[in-house]
């Protein structure tokens, strides 16, 4: 498993263009599940609060599809690397005689092809598919303004009564089945022909619901929608987040309608009375329909459902959406990038520590003791920062870089002594040397200062969070250090005479 992901962030990092459609897939999912997720801890709250966190959740999705296809326009605040290694070749490595590479294979055209028109393909279907829509609502506009009248009187002296708009306009459309709004500049009212024999319960209740759409803004965020879900066309949960948003949006305004003044039970009846007069497909409506989305059936039951929250949000609901609405946009801006990891070099040094004495009891526990100091000094903070410090005051010229710092025990070289082998891992092979080189002086000092005290007292001291025993020895006892160095690619298997080496001994 391991392995296979290894090779897929290899194949990501190798395609930039792969890889940003994974960043903006991972991105997008992380979006529609946050959004998913608050809106199950909704679900006894008011659809009102859930279409809200919907149309959030759609907001952020076309803010990410607008970072990732345009970077230049925003630039992201965070970024995520998932950072992966390449074989490297070895320096002063010999020419290889030219190879004659065989023909890729159909796939391998297929995938070239892919990644080199991926973006455009993205952005060319998104433009289809709006347009696309664009142009049918249009159309379907057109003709029903072509093939409708103006409503009856009594119709018009209903909204009226219900304080409508000045501006609304409510026409009655032959062929058209479900009631509908449309227009948020200049909203528009249709009801199919036979409206005009509806008794007052059921105009009342159709037109109280087309007024909470449009009191709502519901048309001008069904289009963003719709313009996200384009964008989105091959990201399966931006349609779940625009049918959920589509729902909970006729939800809202069902409980609207019933908040304004009509009864539930006449309001549920008049629902499935005009649903079942209703044609099994609608189709595509240009505009809000008041049928046509989720099944009669879930809506009755959603509104027969007691509630105290039936139209309001509250404050535990409204703190919910505040957070999500935080949560979403810190995701919207960031960026997962797949970078390769740069290369690591490694600076040797072989150490021999001395002041063992073979003769004290229980000698093997003391070596171990005595063992485990030195590499925890060696690897300590403490021991780090004075290295740090060190290298900052003698090479301040060198930019500082992540230093990682590992020590083995290694075979013994001389009897009453311990070699081990200490290794410091960075990006830069220079700045490896030379943080080794300060971070030995400094042990070379430290065991200096520690036999000038009595019990050890000062290697207690190193840190608060790493305590060790001070080896035990005296002033007479001598400590010989072997160094020997060497920088090197930590990944590479260097071979004797690639790169420069250094040696240095030093006797206390």
């Amino acid at each position: 498993m391991n392995i296979w992901f290894e090779d897929l962030l290899r194949f990501l990092t190798q395609n930039p263009n792969f890889g940003l459609l994974a960043s903006a897939l991972l991105t997008s999912t992380a979006v529609v599940c946050v959004a998913k997720t608050v809106a199950l801890q909704l679900r006894r709250r008011s659809a009102r609060a859930r279409s809200i966190v919907w149309r959030i959740a759609m907001l952020a999705l076309l803010a990410v599809g607008v970072w990732r296809l345009m970077p230049e326009a925003a630039p992201p605040v965070a970024v995520v690397e998932w950072r992966v290694s390449f074989p490297a070749a070895l320096p002063d490595e010999p020419a290889l005689p030219a190879l004659v590479l065989p023909e890729k294979s159909a796939w391998q055209r297929v995938l070239m092809f892919l990644e080199g028109a991926s973006i455009q393909l993205w952005l060319g279907t998104a433009t289809v598919l709006l347009l696309r829509r664009v142009l049918r609502a249009w159309a379907g506009l057109l003709w029903l303004r072509r093939r409708s009248d103006q409503a009856p009187d009594f119709i018009q002296r209903l909204l009226w009564k219900m304080n409508a708009p000045d501006g609304l306009q409510c026409r009655v459309a032959q062929r058209l089945h479900s009631p509908m709004l449309s227009g948020w500049r200049r909203p528009v009212i249709w009801l199919p022909p036979d409206a005009a024999q509806w008794d007052e319960r059921r105009l009342g209740v159709v037109l109280r619901h087309e007024l909470a759409h449009l009191q709502r803004a519901d048309v001008a965020w069904q289009w963003l929608a719709q313009c996200t879900a384009c964008l989105w066309w091959w990201q399966p949960l931006a349609w779940l987040a625009l049918s959920s948003l589509r729902n909970e949006t006729e939800h809202a305004a069902d409980d609207a309608a019933v908040l304004a003044g009509e009864s539930m039970h006449d309001y549920a009846r008049t629902l499935v009375e005009i649903a079942a007069s209703l044609p099994s497909s609608l189709g595509k409506l240009p505009g809000v329909a008041m049928f046509g989305g989720e099944s009669v059936q879930r809506r009755v039951r959603e509104l027969m459902k007691a509630s105290q929250w039936r139209g309001r949000i509250g404050v535990g609901a409204l703190s919910l959406i505040s957070l999500v609405a935080v949560i979403l946009a810190v995701l919207a801006a960031t960026k997962v990038e797949f970078k390769p990891k740069a290369p690591m070099y490694q600076s040797e040094a072989k150490l021999v520590a001395g002041g063992l004495d073979d003769k004290v009891e229980n000698w093997q526990a003391w070596r171990d003791d005595f063992n485990g100091t030195i590499t925890e000094t060696l690897e300590s903070s403490e021991m780090k920062r004075r290295a740090l410090e060190r290298t900052r005051a003698l090479h301040p010229d060198l930019r500082g870089r992540d230093v990682e710092i590992h020590v083995s025990l290694q075979e013994p070289q001389m009897q009453g002594s311990s070699m081990f082998g200490v290794q410091a891992l960075s990006e830069d092979r220079e700045y490896a040397r030379v943080f080794l080189d300060a971070l030995l002086d400094e042990f070379i000092a430290f065991r200096q200062a520690i036999r000038r005290q009595s019990g050890g007292k000062a290697l207690q001291k190193l840190s608060q969070d790493e305590r060790a025993n001070p080896p035990p020895g005296s002033a007479e006892s001598r400590d010989y250090v072997a160094i020997q160095k060497r920088a090197q690619p930590a990944t590479e298997v260097m071979q004797s005479g690639l790169v420069p080496v250094w040696k240095l001994w030093r006797k206390e």
